[in-house]
């Protein structure tokens, strides 16, 4: 009993996803480069900034928001994970 599948068709879909799902990756790393580099040059703006008497900066309000979103983060993926 043949199924009729076109093996030639197969192979050109699940090629073409492959490609399209490792340009979308290799676009999402590049971005988040992009971002944490931004990010970075931000804080270090900052730094320089309250160094000059500029800038008043309440680094331990900043870290603890960093701090509180990691943690409700983690509380969010281990509640939802199955077992």
């Amino acid at each position: 009993m043949a199924l009729g599948i076109d093996f030639t068709q197969l192979g050109l879909d699940v090629g073409g996803g492959a490609v399209i799902g490792g340009i979308i990756g290799f676009t999402a790393k590049k971005l988040a480069k992009v971002i944490a580099v931004i990010i970075g040059l931000e804080l270090a703006l900052f730094k320089f900034l309250e160094s000059r008497g500029i800038l008043a900066v309440d680094w331990d309000r900043l870290s603890a928001g960093l701090v509180g979103a990691g943690e409700a983060a983690t509380a969010q993926t281990t509640s939802s994970s199955p077992g």
